[in-house]
């Protein structure tokens, strides 16, 4: 409130003035502290925030009451509650700020991996349509046999290529001889180059996936340089490179031969 009060015993002699015989006292007010604010709203309703005596007549005491109004403590106190309060308001909607960050983030995180998980990360090597789809049924067969050798070395070939989660494209392998297998539902030519391009999606490898008249892989043989890169059909030297297309019956044996009249389709890929 503001208020600061004090309160003393003067002796047997009754000041004139403001004083309040406690005989008048109603019973209800008779305990120190109620005395005490009795004489105060006493006080307050008369002369403003004078002081105040209460008057005893049984024990012939009189009791100064004296109280001083601080305008300046009550505006502190008030200042300090609103304070207070704008205080509190802007820590709760920092906190629920930082809730609904940290909610958003984690709804974010969730949705990503979701998407990745059942979209997987993109592939590094895209395939045209007519090489992605998966294979349902076979409107030829046919087994060209491929054999590349990179500094005197035979280059190693995916056992199971190009079959991926058990969705069968176009051309794979079935083992690492290098006899590749196009079996597909389309009536359509495939080249040596769609090949690699399987290959590296494969692999998620683009180096994988470059063949072409002067690179293999990440091995280069520039026109005028010191490498060479050469490319046989059936013992011939032939120059399609990645453009060679793949006849719809071959096959390198009898045994592999799936609709007669079988031809032979060796290809020899040789890096030095």
């Amino acid at each position: 409130m503001g208020l600061e009060c004090s309160a003393r015993v003067l002796g047997a002699t009754r000041p004139f003035g403001q004083i309040f015989d406690l005989t008048l006292v109603p019973p209800q007010e008779k305990s120190l502290v109620s005395l005490l604010k009795y004489a105060l709203r006493l006080a307050l309703s008369t002369d403003g925030l004078g002081p105040a005596a209460l008057y005893s007549m049984s024990a012939g005491k009189i009791l100064l009451l004296e109280c001083t109004y601080h305008p300046h403590r009550v505006i502190s106190m008030s200042q300090t509650r609103k304070q207070k309060i704008l205080g509190d308001v802007k820590k709760k909607r920092r906190q629920r700020t930082l809730t609904t960050l940290i909610i958003l983030i984690a709804l974010i995180a969730i949705v990503v991996v979701a998407v990745l998980t059942f979209h997987g990360t993109p592939n590094l090597v895209p395939l045209p349509d007519y090489l992605s789809h998966c294979v349902t049924g076979s409107i030829y067969h046919s087994h060209p046999n491929l054999t590349i050798t990179i500094n005197g070395a035979n280059f190693p070939f995916p056992p199971s290529g190009t079959i991926d989660n058990g969705c069968q494209q176009p051309i794979h392998t079935h083992d690492a001889t290098g006899v590749l297998h196009i079996e597909t539902d389309q009536n359509r030519d495939y080249t040596l180059g769609d090949w690699f391009l399987l290959w590296g999606h494969r692999e998620n490898n683009p180096t994988r996936a470059i063949f072409n008249s002067t690179q293999i892989f990440d091995d280069k043989a520039p026109v005028g340089g010191t490498h060479s890169l050469t490319m046989t059909v059936n013992g011939s030297p032939d120059t399609k490179f990645d453009k060679h297309v793949f006849p719809h019956n071959a096959a390198p044996s009898t045994a592999l031969c799936v609709v007669q009249p079988c031809v032979q389709d060796d290809i020899v890929i040789t890096y030095s």
